[in-house]
């Protein structure tokens, strides 16, 4: 992972009955609406890269996720440690997007602290906490879909070669 910085990271064990291919055929089938998890493959073994797009609806602007475009948790790796049966989960962001965002925060903080020292009103340090604030939900966002696929590993695999009637 270069040029990325790690701000997730979470282990967790497989269902004993549930293999790690199988955890995959279930993240690969399993619907995080609005979003579509692509689950892809690596050269290393046991290792793949997993990336949420954003699916448009129909109608614009319906059920459009606040800052859908913008990334927290823009770059996963899923790990099979197959010696303690385990699974590790890595999310990043690239440092591209981080510096656009101190960059961002550092010119808006300035700002605030300036306009809050000329004009005398410390009510505009609240400015700060305005942009601070859709960051810290926008990485809540990925946590929780990261969290997601942490509750599916005990989730079984559904057989798709013998229905049941």
């Amino acid at each position: 992972m270069r040029d990325q910085l790690v701000l997730y990271r979470d282990k967790f064990s497989l269902q004993e009955n549930l293999s790690f291919s199988s955890f995959v055929k279930v993240l690969d089938n399993e619907i995080f609406s609005p979003y579509v998890l692509l689950v892809g493959e690596t050269h290393r073994l046991n290792e793949y890269l997993l990336e949420f797009q954003y699916i448009p609806p129909i109608i614009p602007f319906q059920n459009r996720p606040f800052l859908v475009d913008w990334k927290s948790l823009d770059y996963c790796v899923l790990r099979y440690l197959e010696a303690d049966r385990e699974v590790s989960l890595e999310a990043s962001i690239s440092i591209g997007w981080l510096f656009l965002y101190l960059l961002l925060l550092g010119s808006m903080s300035a700002f605030m602290i300036y306009g809050a020292v000329i004009a005398k009103e410390p009510l505009l340090f609240l400015g700060i906490f305005v942009f601070v604030l859709p960051l810290a939900l926008l990485y809540n966002r990925g946590v929780k879909r990261y969290k997601r696929i942490r509750s599916l590993a005990g989730k079984p695999a559904e057989s798709k070669l013998n229905p049941t009637r």
